[in-house]
């Protein structure tokens, strides 16, 4: 029974196609990828950021990318943080620390010190920093 159900679910989708204003949404955005971000009581994390091009100040966003705190990195989230850049917000992606290289709370830590750093300077990434947002997907 599950067999069939997976195969019906998967032949019914449809292949990844890139969106078709790819080179539009870069246009409109900067990438500034590994930002040192300094934690404490955590390691200090590397921030993926994109943000418009357009003036500011825009609102944050910090995502944490999926991953059940033992897989994954920024790049999951790369296309959607490219998406919401272009229309207008600076997006943040720690790349925290995974299951086994620091013990959890450290990405939440890690997190919590991506928001403060770059709420503290909200001038440098043209930020509005009463309109911040913390968001992710699955673990994150």
């Amino acid at each position: 029974m599950w067999s069939r159900v997976t195969n019906w679910a998967f032949r019914r989708t449809p292949p990844f196609r890139p969106p078709p204003d790819l080179d539009d949404l870069h246009a409109a955005t900067h990438t500034s990828l590994a930002v040192p971000v300094a934690v404490e009581g955590a390691p200090d994390v590397r921030v993926d950021v994109f943000r418009p091009r357009a003036a500011g100040p825009h609102p944050l966003l910090v995502w944490m990318h999926g991953g059940g705190f033992i897989l994954g990195s920024p790049a999951i989230a790369a296309d959607l943080s490219l998406y919401l850049a272009a229309r207008g917000m600076l997006v943040a992606t720690p790349a925290y620390s995974l299951a086994g290289t620091a013990p959890y709370p450290a990405p939440v830590r890690q997190a919590v010190a991506t928001v403060r750093a770059f709420v503290a300077d909200a001038a440098r990434w043209d930020l509005d920093p009463g309109r911040v947002a913390l968001a992710g997907d699955s673990a994150g």
